[in-house]
């Protein structure tokens, strides 16, 4: 099962940067057969975009997400850290990677298969995430 949302709402199949959003979604779970789900979401934890697999509703993932995201932040902040680059949940089970993408109030989430060596799907999601924010500049 997968989810496709934009700003809260169905999104049109032509919608060029729905088009361009869920293209680079895809080509980043191609490239990184870890990566289980990828949403992304603004600030206020709406999902924009997402490929979702799985039972859970996207719209859970990015209010959650937004939730610790922003948690993590002031915790960086009240401690004088700068603004967290990426914020990493990791459990036996799979890890939860948030990434802000801070110039468009936007976070990319996603859930990642449990593994050794995290560094070839967080370097595929970091990538990702500036791809995102250029696409999210443009609207």
């Amino acid at each position: 099962m997968s989810s496709t949302m934009r700003s809260g709402t169905a999104s049109s199949d032509h919608d060029p940067t729905d088009a361009s959003l869920r293209r680079l979604i895809a080509d980043a779970m191609a490239e990184s057969g870890e990566i289980i789900s990828i949403v992304i979401g603004d600030h206020q934890g709406l999902p924009i975009m997402g490929l979702v697999r799985g039972s859970i509703p996207m719209m859970t993932v990015t209010a959650i997400a937004a939730m610790s995201a922003r948690s993590a932040e002031e915790a960086a902040a009240e401690v004088d850290l700068d603004h967290p680059s990426r914020i990493l949940v990791e459990t036996s089970r799979g890890d939860l990677v948030m990434i802000p993408i801070v110039e468009e109030r936007a976070y990319l989430i996603a859930m990642v298969s449990p593994r050794t060596d995290r560094e070839g799907p967080l370097h595929v999601l970091d990538a990702l995430a500036a791809d995102v924010g250029a696409v999210l500049s443009r609207i």
